[in-house]
């Protein structure tokens, strides 16, 4: 019994510096090719359409891109390079970058060019380029901020989406590349540890 009362403690005090957690998605090696054009990427992992992001490959008379779309509708946006007046690809970040509500968010696909290869040129921030793309979505509580980290090949014959996370803080920005504290991860270890105390106390 006073064990479980030390593991409840060391609960509650993990518990307050957790508060506002970083959700990660844990590493991921998810291709978007010919053979795998359309994947939808479900940052918030709610199930809704909120935080919800289809990655794209497509091909046509050899030219070839890889793209992302958001939606409008769901408060899904992405975050885009401003190129003078105009509106540019979809932002490289690199990690360290903060993600919040002074970025140039988009959501169609026509603005959501990651890599392109046109016979003679190249479009796009992530061609032959790793970095994160910043995201922002609505959920019930709220606007909560995240990134997806993506790699592009150099021709966009395929890309790489190696995770993801967001703020599960509403209006509250992120870092690219930002994953949970220890202390979040103590927490969770903490869990497990009260589940087995129960079990233990219950016999």
């Amino acid at each position: 019994m006073r064990q479980l009362w030390v593991v409840l403690g060391v609960v509650a005090l993990l518990g307050q510096a957790a508060c506002g957690a970083v959700v990660y998605s844990g590493p991921r090696n998810i291709v978007i090719d010919n053979s795998n054009s359309d994947v939808a990427v479900d940052v918030a992992g709610a199930g809704g359409s909120g935080g919800v992001y289809l990655f794209e490959h497509t091909w046509w008379q050899g030219d070839v891109e890889l793209s992302i779309e958001g939606s409008q509708f769901a408060g899904s946006y992405f975050a885009c390079a401003p190129v003078g007046p105009m509106i540019g690809p979809v932002d490289r970040m690199n990690a360290g970058d903060k993600i919040g509500a002074d970025l140039l968010w988009q959501y169609t696909k026509d603005n959501g060019l990651l890599a392109g290869y046109y016979g003679t040129w190249w479009g796009g921030r992530f061609v032959g380029e790793a970095g994160y793309i910043g995201v922002k979505f609505d959920l019930a509580d709220g606007t909560h901020y995240g990134w997806i980290a993506f790699e592009g090949e150099q021709d966009a014959s395929w890309g790489l989406v190696t995770g993801w996370a967001y703020e599960d803080t509403p209006d509250t920005p992120i870092e690219a590349g930002q994953i949970p504290e220890p202390a979040t991860l103590a927490l969770l270890v903490t869990g497990a540890m009260v589940a087995r105390t129960r079990r233990l106390w219950h016999r």
